[in-house]
């Protein structure tokens, strides 16, 4: 078997030699007789043999390159679906990851306050989660609060500070899988009211103000009236804002009005106000407003027109001079903002304004001497002034500025480190635009003075005071109170406030200095401790000599308290235009001038300082001369701690007639440095009163001493006498 195999094998290798042999082979085989006869004879039943044996070869060769076309397609096929169902397919992959994701998270979470955290779990059947919570680095003795299985977190009821801490959800289906979050324990929300009044006009509207500290998502408060959120008719209403409209009506009431922290309800803080009636009706209309006071090394000096509409609201237009802005001036800056009375002649006003994208407020204590007029001071602790609210009457200082009229100007030549002060004094008289004159400064006597003037949308001044400044002209922007009166203030360098005034009762003679006059002498400069204050009185027969008086003097840290030192003017001068001029012997001699505006008042310099005097009448006087309320107003300089501050006092004193005194006032303190802004603080003293007028108010068991000069029964000049608080001021009944 195994040969006729291995024939049949040769004989096909042969056959397919043969069959692979060029054409010409095979026909020279097949012609070859002798071979072609032995291949016929000899193998004849040999070769049907291998032609059927070839036949089924070539059939089965074509069947396997069939199959083996058909695996190699289907081998290709499932490379290239990569086990997709048949028992060539590569196993399924395995199932994906556990992954856990805290979702909903705060910034931070007040004391006392609680918030849900929301974690989720993907390709788990459960989606369960432990929560935990820790601090984010070591801390010790914090009490981090606690989390409940729903994710609740609980903080303490009390944080001293903040405290950052971290929240861990875990999952429960994998414990390898896990989020954290972190977020702040904050201290317990904690508001208060911003200088609530304590007394609102019926018919009035006044805006209240929250401060909320630790709310760190800001959402601020809700207002209620009387425990209505939103308020209504009877009590009032208070919009989101914080704007109250007091209800109309002649029906006083109390009222509580209170912000609620939106983030935490159960913290309030509430105020207590009382409804009044309107007591000053007819102080509404357009007012004229001054103001100045320091700002660093130098002044601001403001004027202007302010709007009080009768229900509230105020809007002014203002000129700004300050130091703190290289002098450049802020003209016809715009205002908007709230103000109202109280029982005691007292009131308050708030303006807002826009300096770029910020938002600035300035607030105001008013002490109202009439209708027409009111003492202010600026409380809000970003600045510090006093400063007059006038009623505007008439056409104004509109047409002409024909004299004689008087200049008076004060202020800061702010121009280096050492800003001395700068007074000028003078007369004039205007026609045609153009101005003459003369003036008088500290070293320049008698002076000419010359200028221009111009009206319209913007009433200008430029003055040029001869050997003064360089005889550089000074501009000014003036602001109108009456035909007879207008404020003033410089547009640039130096910075000067002060007014012009008509003067009456000339031609003035040495019969005009007759009587007895009181006058007050402040100084100051960019360092503010030199402020210096001397408080006189003067008795004069008009003769021209030996005028005799005596004074209290602060004046850089020389305290002259007690006695009074005596003053004497030897001689003394007046002139036709009202000019009056002696060398008056106070500590040294010492050149002083003043310049009438009426027979009974003036304004009066001197080489330490500037002020008003007046006529002095009511005398003598007793306990009993002093016996209705006056309003208060007191501006001095502190060096405490050597930091220059500002003093000021403005609110209402008391005298009852028998020697007791009661004053509320609003206060810049100097002294205290932790709190400088005090709300109405009530001292209550005594007071004592010589025929003379000389004077002293003692508050607090002597912890705020008042020197004083009656000018009246209505009027003190007003001095606090001290080695480290320096200052002055003026008391007026207001008119009834």
């Amino acid at each position: 078997m195994t040969g006729v195999t291995d024939s049949l094998r040769a004989e096909e290798e042969d056959f397919a030699v043969d069959s692979l042999a060029s054409p010409e082979a095979r026909s020279h085989t097949i012609a070859h007789p002798l071979r072609r006869g032995h291949w016929a004879s000899v193998h004849c039943e040999a070769a049907m043999e291998t032609i059927t044996m070839h036949a089924f070869n070539q059939v089965r060769s074509f069947i396997c390159r069939f199959v083996l076309g058909i695996f190699t397609v289907a081998v290709l096929l499932g490379l290239g679906s990569c086990g997709s169902g048949s028992n060539n397919e590569a196993p399924p992959p395995p199932p994906p990851a556990i992954s856990v994701s805290i979702t909903s998270a705060p910034a931070g979470v007040n004391a006392g306050l609680s918030y849900r955290f929301v974690a989720t779990v993907l390709h788990a059947t459960n989606t369960a989660v432990t929560w935990s919570v820790a601090c984010s680095s070591s801390c010790t003795g914090v009490d981090t609060g606690a989390i409940a299985a729903d994710g609740t977190y609980t903080a303490p009821s009390s944080a001293a500070q903040p405290v950052d801490l971290i929240v861990m959800a875990t999952s429960v289906a994998d414990t390898s899988k896990s989020d954290s979050a972190r977020f702040s324990l904050m201290p317990a929300i904690q508001i208060s009211m911003l200088r609530a009044p304590s007394q609102i006009v019926l018919g009035f509207v006044q805006q209240f103000s929250a401060d909320v500290q630790n709310d760190l998502d800001t959402r601020g408060v809700e207002w209620s009236v009387g425990g209505v959120p939103g308020g209504n008719a009877a009590l009032g209403t208070i919009d989101s804002a914080g704007v109250y409209s007091a209800p109309s009506g002649s029906s006083e009431m109390t009222v509580a009005i209170a912000a609620k922290s939106v983030t935490d309800p159960t913290k309030t803080a509430s105020a207590n106000v009382d409804l009044i009636a309107n007591t000053h009706p007819n102080f509404t209309g357009d007012y004229t407003f001054s103001f100045s006071g320091p700002d660093g090394l130098g002044l601001t000096a403001a004027a202007g027109t302010i709007h009080l509409d009768g229900s509230g609201r105020v809007s002014s237009t203002l000129d700004i001079n300050s130091s703190l802005n290289n002098n450049v001036l802020l003209s016809g800056l715009s205002l908007t903002g709230f103000y109202s009375f109280e029982h005691n002649n007292l009131g308050h006003a708030t303006l807002s304004y826009v300096v770029g994208q910020q938002t600035q407020t300035m607030s105001f204590r008013l002490a109202l001497l009439s209708d027409q007029t009111a003492r202010v001071i600026e409380f809000d602790g970003q600045g510090q002034g006093t400063g007059l609210i006038e009623k505007r009457a008439g056409s104004g200082l509109n047409t002409s500025l024909n004299g004689p009229r008087v200049l008076a100007l004060n202020g800061l030549n702010t121009g280096g480190q050492y800003n001395p002060q700068v007074t000028i004094l003078g007369t004039f008289s205007g026609g045609s635009g153009a101005l003459s004159g003369i003036y008088d400064t500290v070293g320049f006597d008698q002076t000419p003075l010359t200028g221009t003037y111009t009206f319209g949308n913007t009433n200008t001044l430029s003055i040029n005071f001869q050997g003064w400044n360089s005889s550089v002209p000074v501009t000014f922007r003036v602001h109108p109170i009456s035909p007879d009166k207008a404020v003033v203030i410089s547009t640039g360098m130096p910075v000067l406030t002060g007014v012009i005034e008509r003067q009456t009762g000339g031609p003035y003679s040495l019969a005009a200095f007759s009587g007895t006059w009181g006058f007050l002498l402040k100084s100051t400069d960019s360092s503010f401790h030199l402020a210096g204050v001397r408080l006189v009185r003067i008795q004069a027969d008009g003769s021209g000599v030996n005028a005799v008086g005596d004074m209290f003097s602060n004046n850089d840290y020389n305290l002259l308290d007690g006695p009074p030192y005596p003053v004497t003017f030897n001689r003394y001068y007046v002139a036709e235009n009202g000019r009056g001029n002696a060398n008056v012997q106070f500590v040294m001699p010492e050149p002083v001038v003043w310049y009438w505006v009426t027979p009974q008042r003036g304004y009066i310099m001197s080489a330490e300082g500037y002020g008003e005097f007046y006529l002095q009448k009511d005398a003598p006087f007793t306990l009993a001369s002093l016996q209705a309320p006056l309003s208060f107003v007191l501006s001095g300089f502190s060096d405490y701690f050597f930091l220059p501050r500002a003093d000021y006092r403005l609110g209402v004193g008391t005298p009852d007639g028998n020697g007791n005194f009661v004053l509320t006032t609003s206060d810049f303190d100097a002294k205290d440095v932790a709190e400088t802004l005090k709300m109405d603080v009530t001292r209550t003293g005594t007071y004592t009163i010589e025929s003379g007028g000389r004077g002293i108010i003692s508050l607090d068991n002597g912890q705020l001493v008042l020197r004083f000069y009656a000018l009246s029964d209505t009027t003190l000049l007003l001095m606090r006498p001290g080695y480290d608080v320096i200052g002055a001021g003026t008391a007026e009944q207001p008119a009834q």
